[in-house]
């Protein structure tokens, strides 16, 4: 078995927003790192999602790569984010949503069930 570290790190402007996005809606929970600059969540005992904030003059163009959530309820979660009018796109493979962020990130949901 691995025992790799696996970091997403996602660049924002308003971290505030993204903070409230990731932890609030996507049930995330408390970060187990929580700053100004840079807030960490705790996906699984493997991966960590790192929100770090972009100040003016950097470049918040870099591509961010479209990482899986894996949740019990994909379709439950997709109406939730689509019901605060969050961008929701079904895929062709059943229970498999694109979403994106506040601030455009891509995102897949789907169920944690599927391989």
């Amino acid at each position: 078995m691995s025992n790799e570290q696996f970091e997403i790190v996602i660049p924002v402007r308003n971290l505030d927003s993204c903070r409230a996005f990731y932890r609030g809606l996507l049930g995330l929970g408390n970060p187990v790192f929580d700053s100004n600059f840079q807030v960490e969540f705790q996906l699984d005992n493997r991966a960590t999602l790192i929100l770090q904030k972009i100040t003016d003059g950097q470049d918040g163009q870099a591509k961010v790569p479209e990482w899986q959530f894996r949740v019990e309820k994909p379709e439950e979660l997709s109406k939730l984010l689509h019901s605060y009018g969050f961008r929701i796109e079904a895929l062709n493979r059943r229970n498999t949503f694109r979403c994106l962020d506040p601030e455009n990130n891509p995102f897949i949901i789907l169920n944690q069930t599927d391989a």
